[in-house]
């Protein structure tokens, strides 16, 4: 009891001085804010009509023209199951 009333009335007295961060010198200083990397996206290059498409491939570009077509308001009420229908068939016609 009385080792803790000592330890509590010794933290009053002398509290811990704040640490402040100090460099290690065995490693290399970081900067502080890294430096923006800017990265522009490459267009993706036109597929020639000969190659055929795999499915993951015409879901995406059917998902990819519904979010246009969705944007630009011109669905005129056709929900996604009827349009990646029309759209699925249309590109394995085509590849």
């Amino acid at each position: 009891m009385r080792f803790l009333v000592l330890s509590a009335a010794l933290c009053l007295a002398f509290p811990v001085a704040a640490q402040t961060a100090r460099p290690n010198p065995l490693r290399p200083a970081q900067p502080s804010a890294p430096n923006p990397v800017v990265t522009t996206p490459t267009p993706e290059p036109a597929k020639p009509a000969e190659q055929k498409i795999d499915g993951a491939a015409r879901r995406t570009e059917c998902s990819r023209r519904y979010q246009a077509a969705k944007a630009g308001n011109t669905l005129n009420g056709v929900k996604w199951p009827a349009f990646y229908s029309a759209c699925n068939t249309e590109l394995k016609s085509a590849g």
